[in-house]
C-alpha cells in the first residue's frame, strides 16, 4: 500500500510573531499576491494580541503592508476581536502619522472595510466617510470601554464646528451606542473625563472648547431621553459614584444643578425623585 506523503508550503505556515515579521521584513523584493498569501495565513497572529508585539514596529509603518491587509481583510469574516485589534492598530498609526497623508488614507481604506456597517451608520449622520471612518475606528479601538468612549470623543472634539452640532453629535451617538448599558457609560466615563476643559496645551483650541461642551448637550440630551426608570438607575449610580470616589463639581464636567429642567422635563422629574429620596448628586 502506497503512502501518500503531503508536502506543506513553508509560507502557509501558521508561525509565531518573530518568524512572521522576519518573513514580512523582505516584502520590498516580494511580489504582491506572495506577500498577499504571508499575510493572510498570518492574519490569526497580526489581529491579535500581538499586533503590539515591537517586531511588527516597522511593518506597520509600512503603506503597501496596509494595503495589501485591506484585500486581505476585505475578503474574510474577521471575528469582533480581530477587527478590535485592527481598529487598535490603525488608531495608534493614525495617531503617529499626521504628516503622511498618503499612509492616513490607506489606513482609512482599511479602517472603512473592516467598520463597515458602523462606518455606513455614521456617514449617514451627514459626515464625510473619512471622519466617518475615523469615529467608526475610535469606537471599536479597544476592549476598554473608556478607552472607546474617550478616543471617540478626542475625535468628534476635533471635528468642525461648523459640522459637528449637538444634533449632529446626538445622532452620531445614538448610531453606535445601541443599549441602555452602552448609553450609562458613555455618560458616566464622558462626565468624569475633564482633562481638555482643565488642561493649558496649545493644541486645546477654542473650537475644541466648544465643541467638547456640544458633547455636554448631546449627553444630556440623550439622558433625558431615556425612560423615567431608566434615568433614574443611572443618576443613582452616577451618585453612588461620586460618593464612593469622593468627587466634587471640579472633577465633572457639567453639573445637574444647571441643567433646565424646563427644557430637560425627564431629567427634573428624576432629580425631583433623587431628592425625595434624599440622593445628593452634582
Amino acid at each position: 500500500m502506497m503512502t501518500v506523503m503531503y508536502k506543506l508550503d513553508p509560507d502557509k505556515v501558521v508561525e509565531g510573531p518573530a518568524p512572521l515579521a522576519e518573513k514580512l521584513k523582505s516584502m520590498d523584493f516580494m511580489q504582491d499576491s506572495d506577500v498577499y498569501e504571508i499575510i493572510k495565513n498570518g492574519l490569526p497572529i497580526l489581529l491579535s494580541v500581538e499586533v503590539d508585539n515591537p517586531c511588527f514596529d516597522e511593518l506597520k509603518k509600512s503603506p503597501r503592508f496596509i494595503s495589501i491587509l485591506t484585500v486581505v481583510c476585505a475578503e474574510q469574516d474577521l471575528t469582533y476581536d480581530q477587527r478590535i485589534y485592527c481598529n487598535s492598530m490603525l488608531y495608534k498609526i493614525l495617531a503617529d502619522s499626521t504628516e503622511d497623508l498618503y499612509m492616513q488614507k490607506v489606513c482609512y481604506m482599511l479602517g472603512a472595510v473592516v467598520n463597515r456597517s458602523m462606518v455606513d451608520k455614521i456617514e449617514a449622520c451627514g459626515l464625510e466617510r473619512i471622519y466617518s471612518t475615523y469615529l467608526a475606528i475610535a469606537r471599536k479601538s479597544s476592549f476598554d470601554a473608556k478607552d472607546n468612549i474617550t478616543r471617540m470623543n478626542f475625535v468628534i472634539m476635533c471635528g468642525d464646528p461648523t459640522i459637528m452640532t449637538v444634533q449632529r453629535i446626538t445622532d452620531v451617538y445614538c448610531s453606535v451606542f445601541n443599549s441602555l448599558e452602552e448609553i450609562k457609560n458613555l455618560f458616566l466615563l464622558t462626565i468624569r473625563d475633564t482633562y481638555v476643559l482643565n488642561s493649558d496645551e496649545d493644541w486645546i483650541t477654542d473650537d475644541i472648547i466648544t465643541v467638547s461642551h456640544r458633547i455636554d448637550s448631546s449627553v444630556i440630551s440623550i439622558l433625558d431621553s431615556l425612560s423615567y426608570n431608566n434615568l433614574y438607575t443611572i443618576l443613582s449610580e452616577f451618585a453612588k459614584m461620586c460618593l464612593i470616589e469622593d468627587l466634587d463639581s471640579a472633577d465633572v464636567r457639567f453639573s445637574f444643578h444647571e441643567i433646565d429642567i424646563s427644557k430637560f422635563k425627564n431629567i427634573g422629574a428624576v432629580l425631583s425623585q433623587l431628592n425625595r429620596d434624599e440622593i445628593d448628586i452634582l
